[in-house]
């Protein structure tokens, strides 16, 4: 009999792309300080360079990267939205107005989600059902017809809820 497990985010990561994000080279510094200063306990910065700055928290499994072109912000360990989302906001924030950054470029999300099966069958059969990518007849010629190891990226602007459809 098989047994499928419930899925759980594993990995969470906000990606926010600055538009004249230059004033990293010269405030680099004040970021750090004021990230230690107005987020939660817990957060210390890491190794620091003109390429980039950054800060972990190991209590809430938080790390974040930052530089004139972005703030990334990682999720792994301990998979919170509500913190991750707060934390996530607070660090924005800061750097938002420490460089003085008027546009966002490609705001982008990603939520990992991992669940296991016992026959790769079985995890295609559900992604099958998920119906979120359906490859057209051009795609399936070059695969000699058939999915296999399937793996896909939908990017959207639109609101999406998804449904189990078993």
């Amino acid at each position: 009999m098989a047994t499928r497990r419930i899925a759980q985010p594993t990995t969470l990561v906000c990606t926010v792309r600055f538009d004249q994000g230059y004033r990293y080279l010269d405030r680099c510094g004040q970021a750090l300080i004021r990230l230690e200063n107005e987020l939660d306990e817990g957060w210390i910065p890491g190794e620091i360079s003109p390429q980039r700055g950054n800060v972990q928290n190991y209590r809430l499994g938080l790390s974040a990267v930052f530089s004139s072109e972005l703030m990334s912000v990682n999720q792994t360990e301990f998979i919170s939205f509500d913190h991750f989302r707060d934390q996530t906001c607070r660090l924005y924030e800061v750097l938002g107005t420490t460089f003085e950054i008027s546009t966002v470029v490609t705001p982008a999300a990603k939520v990992t989600l991992q669940t296991g099966f016992d026959q790769r069958e079985e995890a295609e059969n559900y992604i099958r059902k998920l119906a979120l990518c359906v490859p057209s007849s051009e795609v399936l010629s070059l695969l000699e017809g058939e999915q296999s190891a399937m793996s896909y990226t939908t990017c959207t602007t639109a609101k999406i809820v998804l449904q189990d459809r078993e």
